[in-house]
């Protein structure tokens, strides 16, 4: 539903590798604590690093000359980094297969400054419950591997510390010439503790002052903070027999930027989010986002997966019959780590006298309401209100297939 980009890592959401090393992992059960509507919080941070100062890109007009006589330009080189939280889902379970809502939140500041949360964007993952992406690997498995220090790849079963509690872990490292990988799981449950990655790669066209290719390195970690089970009035409930059929959704509408004493400029935005898979109880889409721009120009275009499943808010689609009970003024839940609080902020008819209920999710840096049919259980619209940039997006539906 946003337009902003992801700055906290997100690669956690690629299947796991170890499927392809170990494929009878994939047959394995999915550690008991893994159910609909437990969240998994991790802190998570990034930060590019730049070689040095100064970049050089070949310019005709540069005023840096080679030994060659090819000119350069000179262009100061800059890293960028941020932090926050990201959290993890469980939106359905069916059998040995998981759905998982990922949604990342970022941050200002650190400490007494730390600022409020931002809502930066989602991701999705469905695929075997064995290993939920990095998040979790069966404890089954991990009991199974051995230690080992060879060709790149280092596993070792060590202590680890963590807040106020030591587990017993098993660490993977891998390294290669790009960089360096490290995963931490708690052998008892096989939760991800810890991931944290340092690699360099070459920046397209740039050189350094001795002319060798420029490089920036990349640091990314996510930390465990916490789980928790959330329990929503609707998971009980029965999904919609649409659910079985749809293939794609369109919503259109406007984001606008309030600068105080500027006119609002609203500029046109659309969503079309289509389905790649779907369960029982859980949609797999590819949201495509498009943002107009300067006139003459074509609108820009940011793609993502969306899982919505039973057990999330903020999805695609809600049980007719687990919301039917829901009221106004109904508080759903607290997040103890973000302070996101999530409540039943309307129930009533619509402008075209359809029954409408509307869930928000607030807290001091964004609010996010989404408007469901009460029939249906389909999302009608919804409103994304980004309190430090003043800006706030609405889409109302204009398409099912």
């Amino acid at each position: 539903l946003l337009l902003s980009v992801l700055v906290v890592p997100g690669s956690l959401a690629q299947e796991n590798p170890l499927f392809l090393l170990f494929p009878h992992l994939k047959s394995m059960p999915a550690p008991p604590w893994v159910k609909e509507g437990m969240r998994l919080t991790y802190y998570s941070s990034a930060a590019s690093i730049p070689e040095g100062r100064h970049l050089y890109f070949k310019d005709e007009n540069g005023s840096w000359v080679d030994d060659q006589g090819n000119r350069y330009r000179q262009e100061e080189s800059v890293g960028a980094g941020g932090h926050g939280y990201t959290q993890i889902d469980v939106a359905a379970l069916e059998g040995q297969r998981v759905a998982l809502h990922i949604k990342s939140l970022g941050m200002t500041g650190i400490g007494a400054q730390q600022s409020a949360l931002s809502l930066l964007g989602f991701d999705a993952y469905e695929g075997p419950s064995a290993a939920g992406s990095d998040w979790w690997i069966s404890p089954q498995f991990l009991a199974s591997v051995e230690e080992r220090n060879e060709g790149g790849l280092r596993i070792l079963r060590m202590p680890y510390p963590l807040g106020q509690t030591t587990y017993r872990a098993i660490r993977f490292q891998t390294e290669d010439p790009q960089g360096r990988h490290v995963r931490v799981y708690d052998l008892d449950s096989g939760v991800l503790l810890h991931a944290g990655s340092a690699v360099s790669g070459r920046i397209s066209g740039s050189f350094t002052q001795e002319l060798r290719p420029g490089t920036s390195g990349m640091l990314s970690q996510s930390t465990f903070v916490g789980a928790r089970q959330v329990t929503l009035p609707w998971m009980q409930g029965t999904p919609p027999p649409w659910l079985a059929t749809l293939q794609a959704l369109r919503y259109e509408g406007t984001t606008t930027v309030y600068i105080p004493g500027s006119p609002a400029f609203p500029l046109p935005v659309a969503l079309t989010a289509q389905t790649v898979a779907q369960g029982g109880r859980w949609l797999l889409l590819r949201a495509i986002d498009l943002l107009a721009s300067v006139p003459g120009l074509p609108p820009s275009e940011r793609h993502s997966s969306r899982i919505s499943g039973i057990a999330q808010t903020g999805g695609f689609w809600l049980p007719p019959d687990g919301i039917g009970t829901l009221q106004p003024g109904q508080h759903l839940d607290t997040d103890p780590v973000t302070g996101i609080a999530t409540s039943v902020s309307f129930r009533g008819a619509g402008q075209d006298g359809r029954p409408l209920v509307t869930l928000v999710e607030s807290c001091s840096g964004y609010s996010l309401e989404c408007t469901y049919d009460a029939e249906s259980g389909l999302l009608a619209a919804f409103r994304h209100e980004d309190r430090k940039l003043n800006q706030v997006t609405e889409m109302r539906l204009v398409q099912t297939q």
